[in-house]
């Protein structure tokens, strides 16, 4: 996201590192908030901070900048997208084959919710929000403690900024 705040570069860099930490020699691509996403209508892009890919990417009309088959992506709410992110953005990511998780991350508090596919019309949600414990996800076998994807995010710092103009 451009122009964004502290808070959301530090959990957005934290994620990246330990991410990349646990994907390291395997299957997976983790790609940055540079790369776009095509949903499945082709119509509407979106640039989401973090996508996981498995295997080989997959590129609209071999361009390499547009991502065809995300498995896994993470966005980090604010308050001008969180309820985007949530309804009509989350929308049009669930028309996309190959997602088999959505990963929102506040950065108003310690809170993660994990939507995973079920089917093509149901996702299971589980929420994150124990300081003390993980973070996982379930289709790449991932576990992060909580503590650690929010390093040095002070949460009252947070609320200052959102209410800036």
């Amino acid at each position: 996201m451009a122009g964004a705040n502290r808070s959301h570069n530090r959990i957005f860099h934290n994620l990246s590192y330990l991410l990349q930490h646990q994907l390291k020699g395997g299957p997976f691509n983790l790609m940055g908030p540079d790369m776009r996403v095509a949903t499945a209508s082709g119509r509407n892009y979106f640039y989401p901070d973090l996508v996981i890919v498995c295997d080989k990417p997959a590129y609209l009309e071999n361009s390499f900048d547009t991502l065809l088959n995300p498995q896994v992506i993470f966005e980090i709410l604010s308050g001008s997208t969180e309820r985007f992110d949530r309804g009509d953005k989350f929308e049009e990511y669930r028309s996309i084959a190959s997602l088999r998780e959505y990963v929102l991350v506040s950065q108003n508090k310690m809170l993660i919710m994990r939507f995973v596919r079920q089917s093509e019309d149901h996702w299971d949600v589980r929420i994150f929000k124990d300081a003390a414990g993980e973070f996982s996800l379930e289709k790449v076998k991932v576990s992060i403690p909580m503590k650690d994807v929010y390093e040095g995010v002070e949460f009252d710092q947070v609320k200052e900024e959102s209410n800036k103009p």
